[in-house]
């Protein structure tokens, strides 16, 4: 504004300032510059060129990253930028390389240029979960015995993170022979974990049993003993069916006959191991020469009762007498007294 001139007088040239398009907010004085006229004592007051900060948009980028993984970069879209100019410093965020599964709100932080207004929109960080794997490990046992400890391998695990809780299986101590699952239980991460389980088997395996026929005897013509055997290895209370077996009967020849498995038979949660015993059929001795029959009887010496002798020994075929003198058996070169009745027996082993 000019106070003074007259006659339709102007001035020429032109006010200056040191500010330019871009130059940094803030006040710069306005000079005379050029600004005269030769007919006037110009008394020039001056004044201050403004500049004020120019609008400016951020806005965050919404970023996602997996639990126990490093942040992302923090970016954003910048809308009003002019001349080439940035902004120095960064976003910021609360969140870091092990914060847990969430939304984390992502800061202006320390991101500026102060020729600008910056009008900051904010976005998150989202943490995902990691992915978790759990392998069962595959274990057997015998019949019998405890379970094992269940065992597993676990893959992405960081930050030392562990696993709680214990896998399971419906098998136990006495399960019978067979696979049985082995089940994820009571095993569980973290909410910062997406947990995926493969499983595997317990086996459960026959256990070794050892079944041992007991050697017996006896004479001809008298019936078996009974069978009997040892057995090492049942557990729980279990018993064996069946019984065993042998060829000899009660006319077998004088002899040793084995004594087998016969149906013996344990149930499928053993793996049974056989060693066979002996049934060895023993001859009856005669007495002394001229020892007579009644005298046998008398003395309480009788042996097992038998049929009467066929005809062919060296004594009479058929009842002899209660006092008569023995007769020898060809069967099995036994010596038999027949009493009076008729039932004849063999002569007990004198030696």
């Amino acid at each position: 504004m000019a106070s003074g001139l007259v006659n339709g007088d102007t001035l020429s040239g032109s006010l200056s300032t040191s500010a330019g398009q871009y130059s940094n907010v803030g006040n710069y004085a306005i000079d005379q510059g050029s600004l005269d006229n030769s007919n006037y004592s110009i008394a020039y007051s001056s004044a201050d060129l403004t500049i004020n900060q120019r609008a400016l948009t951020v806005a965050a980028d919404a970023v996602t990253k997996t639990y126990g993984d490093t942040n992302p970069a923090l970016t954003y879209v910048a809308s009003g930028l002019v001349n080439g100019d940035t902004l120095s410093g960064s976003l910021s965020t609360a969140a870091g390389q092990y914060s847990n599964v969430g939304n984390y709100a992502i800061g202006q932080g320390s991101l500026d240029n102060s020729n600008y207004s910056i009008a900051y929109s904010g976005a998150d960080l989202s943490i995902n979960q990691r992915a978790l794997t759990v392998t069962a490990d595959a274990v057997t046992k015998t019949y019998g015995d405890t379970n094992p400890a269940l065992t597993y391998g676990a893959s992405g695990l960081v930050n030392g993170d562990t696993l709680s809780g214990s896998l399971s299986t419906a098998a136990g101590q006495y399960s019978n022979v067979g696979l049985y699952g082995i089940t994820q239980g009571s095993i569980a991460a973290s909410a910062n974990y997406a947990l995926t389980y493969v499983g595997a088997d317990l086996t459960v395996t026959q256990r070794a049993l050892t079944v041992t026929a007991n050697d017996l005897s006896r004479y001809y013509g008298t019936a078996n003993p009974a069978l009997t055997y040892s057995a090492s290895g049942l557990v729980n209370g279990d018993r064996l069916s069946g019984s065993l077996d042998t060829a000899a009967t009660r006319l077998s020849d004088a002899g040793a006959y084995a004594i087998t498995r016969g149906t013996l038979m344990a149930t499928s949660n053993y793996g049974l191991s056989f060693n066979p015993g002996i049934l060895t059929v023993k001859m009856l001795l005669s007495p002394p020469a001229g020892t007579q029959g009644s005298q046998i009887l008398n003395a309480g010496k009788r042996g097992p009762r038998l049929l009467p002798p066929p005809g062919g020994g060296s004594g009479q075929p058929g009842v002899s007498g209660g006092s008569g003198t023995p007769v020898s058996d060809p069967r099995n070169d036994a010596t038999v007294v027949c009493d009076s009745s008729g039932a004849c027996v063999a002569v007990a082993e004198t030696n």
